[in-house]
């Protein structure tokens, strides 16, 4: 049986063992354990909705589309750089973080640059019917985490510099289309800070 993910974030994996098949086909035929259920929602999820709104505005569906993954992509960044800002005030040792932005071939359109995409090209594993470009963007990828592992820096080998964090920092390198010191967030970069630090605080993990 192919494992395989399928649904959208938080659904079960149809593994073929403990899910031998789609869910809503094994409802249809009738196939799921029987037992007693409560099933919920709840009636507000926060009260930062209309900060959020400000920080990111979207008058039509591509701007909704742009958004929405303005909005995921620079939370996890900010609260990455977050972490590391506190993790190298009792830390001497380097501490690099990156954004990568390159959709592997044949994937702009559908899933882009997802979780994940970046390993085939650090660990130089691509196809080896890939376009030269690709061949190059794996090359230097992987130069990149052979000099981390062999000396605990990635930097080397003509490679555009890569700093390390730094107090205060509020860019990171970034790596794929272009490479370079990137901003943590596109535009209103403090107040993204603030809303991220309200937003966790909220949820009592500040």
């Amino acid at each position: 049986f192919l494992n395989k993910w399928s649904g959208f974030f938080f659904a079960p994996v149809q593994d073929g063992y403990v899910i031998p098949g789609p869910i809503k086909q094994l409802m249809e035929q009738k196939k799921q354990n029987q037992f007693y259920m409560l099933i919920d929602a709840v009636s507000q999820y926060g009260s930062l909705a209309n900060d959020y709104l400000q920080l990111y505005p979207a008058s039509d569906d591509s701007s909704a589309t742009s958004q929405a993954n303005n909005a995921p992509r620079e939370y996890f960044t900010i609260s990455q750089n977050m972490w590391g800002q506190l993790w190298i005030k009792g830390c001497s040792k380097g501490l690099y973080q990156y954004l990568y932005d390159h959709a592997p071939p044949g994937t702009e359109k559908t899933t882009g640059c997802d979780h994940g995409s970046e390993l085939p090209y650090f660990l130089n594993t691509i196809s080896k019917n890939a376009s030269p470009s690709e061949r190059a963007l794996a090359d230097k990828m992987s130069n990149y985490i052979v000099n981390f592992i062999s000396k605990y820096d990635p930097n080397g080998d003509n490679l555009e510099k890569w700093s390390s964090q730094s107090v205060g920092s509020k860019t990171v390198m970034g790596l794929g289309n272009k490479f370079g010191d990137k901003s943590i967030a596109s535009g209103q970069t403090d107040k993204k800070i603030d809303f991220v630090k309200r937003f966790m605080s909220s949820r009592g993990v500040l």
